[in-house]
């Protein structure tokens, strides 16, 4: 394992497996799953308090939150910790999106799924890039949910597109995430292969839960959208409270949110 990958409070066999398995059966069951981000304990409990059946850790919130500046991804070890936090708050499945560390040594990466998978981490999404099908090929028979997250594509590349889609599938992926925004696509891959699709909706443009049932989406995933609302909010309460010397926000705010603390 590498240096920054620390070895984590170990889950059993079957805690693993009955999280896993309790994640497919939510991609398979009667309509999509939503899974809304956390980036730490407190989020992910707020987020079960709504009635999430799921979270979905959002790995650029967790490094925010730890003091990384944004683009900056967290060490995997500060990376584990988090997740490993977050699914000790709550007794709902964990998956964690890691596309945003493509940029990582694929070894280095194959060692934080593993740390991850070890702590009870539910699903795992990875990048499209050229290390993708060597890690599916690598998960060791895991029963953690796999999806591979699709880079956004032009409407005149969908087959292409598809294509991938089924490659990633055919290798070992349990589903694949598009971006909300290329709805065409969505309905091809959809439509073409055999295996989940989850739309990321995190910049508030996807069509409504209905909608994406109908054209056969299994999961919807919020994506950063919470966690820059959070910390827009934090922003916008500030600058009233200095600027303005007021608090109507805040208190808007508490008034819409008691029922949640």
């Amino acid at each position: 394992m590498s240096p920054d990958v620390t070895s984590p409070n170990v889950t059993s066999p079957n805690a693993m497996s009955s999280d896993a398995a309790s994640l497919r059966e939510l991609f398979g069951g009667p309509r999509p799953v939503v899974l809304p981000s956390a980036w730490d304990a407190g989020s992910a409990r707020a987020a079960r308090r709504a009635g999430a059946a799921a979270i979905a850790v959002h790995g650029p919130a967790v490094a925010w939150s730890l003091g990384h500046v944004d683009g900056e991804p967290a060490p995997y070890a500060q990376l584990v910790a988090a997740c490993e936090r977050i699914r000790a708050a709550v007794d709902v499945p964990v998956m964690i999106d890691l596309s945003a560390t493509s940029s990582v040594p694929a070894e280095q990466r194959r060692d934080a799924m593993r740390a991850l998978m070890e702590i009870g981490v539910a699903g795992l999404t990875i990048a499209d890039d050229e290390h993708a099908i060597d890690l599916l090929a690598r998960r060791d028979d895991a029963p953690a949910f796999i999806e591979v997250r699709l880079t956004a594509a032009s409407r005149a590349r969908i087959d292409e597109t598809a294509q991938r889609a089924q490659s990633f599938v055919t290798a070992g992926a349990d589903g694949v995430l598009l971006p909300s925004r290329e709805m065409p696509t969505v309905v091809r891959v959809a439509r073409e292969i055999r295996a989940p699709v989850s739309v990321d909706a995190g910049d508030g443009w996807a069509p409504p839960v209905s909608g994406l049932a109908r054209i056969g989406v299994r999961g919807i995933r919020l994506g950063d959208g919470p966690f820059r609302i959070a910390r827009g909010l934090i922003a916008a309460v500030t600058t009233e409270a200095l600027h303005r010397g007021t608090y109507a926000l805040l208190s808007r705010t508490l008034g819409d949110t008691r029922e949640t603390r």
